[in-house]
């Protein structure tokens, strides 16, 4: 019999940018400053924006021209305490974090049915911490498989996971990955050489890859876009050239 469909609360991180100044400029100015100094370290993260500091926030269409030219996605606001503001977000398509009681709150003047709340997401949001250039290396060792939704980092550090990394997790580490188990979520390796400017040498290795995204000292893929032939293999991954290179550990029957 198959398994019906599930509702669940999960417990999820994202990047939080915090403005002080809400003007498009200054929020342009730290996005490029964080994505051309760390490169493809924000790619694809997703993206909550906290306005509790500021009075006013520009067209909603704006910030998310800005979000996507950065390659940032954007999910919702939080430190929203102006219904007005509310609104135009909620308007927009987009999540109010902290709205206790969204259903109270009247978004399209022309909307004759309220707004229902009807699932209640338990959200982290996280401001990431952007990894700095390590002294030397050392190995951070996690004896577990990972959870969907969590994300371990080896900041200074290589990483040597003993067991899985799920769909929804991540893993990140400032030298070299070792996956004993299987790459199915997320790899980014080779993060210190970004937060100076130049890709280091770095390796992934995993006993069965089906990656969401892999990263290589800068140099990243989707994992729908390797050959069918790496899928369930163990599979090593460095870079060369500036040129991400894969090849297949003891190939599998």
């Amino acid at each position: 019999m198959t398994t019906p469909n599930e509702l669940k609360t999960q417990t999820l991180a994202f990047v939080a940018l915090v403005l002080h100044d809400s003007s498009l400029e200054a929020i342009e100015k730290i996005l490029l400053a964080k994505t051309t100094e760390y490169k493809s370290y924000f790619y694809n993260s997703p993206l909550i924006i906290n306005i509790a500091d500021v009075d006013n926030i520009p067209e909603i269409d704006d910030i998310v021209a800005l979000t996507k030219k950065y390659n940032f996605v954007l999910v919702g606001f939080s430190g929203v305490t102006r219904n007005d503001i509310k609104g135009r977000i909620f308007n927009a398509g987009y999540t109010v974090f902290n709205a206790a009681a969204a259903k109270d709150l009247v978004v399209n003047q022309q909307q004759s049915a309220p707004v229902q709340e009807t699932v209640k997401t338990v959200t982290v949001v996280k401001e990431v911490e952007v990894p700095a250039a390590p002294a030397k290396e050392n190995t951070m060792y996690c004896p577990t498989s990972l959870h969907s939704g969590e994300s371990k980092y080896a900041k200074g550090q290589s990483l040597l996971i003993i067991g899985d990394v799920p769909r929804g997790a991540e893993v990140k580490a400032d030298y070299n990955i070792q996956i004993e188990g299987k790459l199915h979520g997320r790899a980014c390796s080779g993060l210190a050489g970004l937060a100076e400017g130049t890709a280091i040498e770095s390796h992934i290795t995993c006993n069965d890859f089906d990656p969401e995204l892999v990263s290589v000292s800068g140099i990243y893929k989707y994992g729908d876009s390797f050959p069918n032939e790496f899928y369930h293999q163990p599979v090593h991954i460095h870079c060369k050239d500036d040129e991400m290179k894969y090849e297949v550990i003891n190939k599998k029957n």
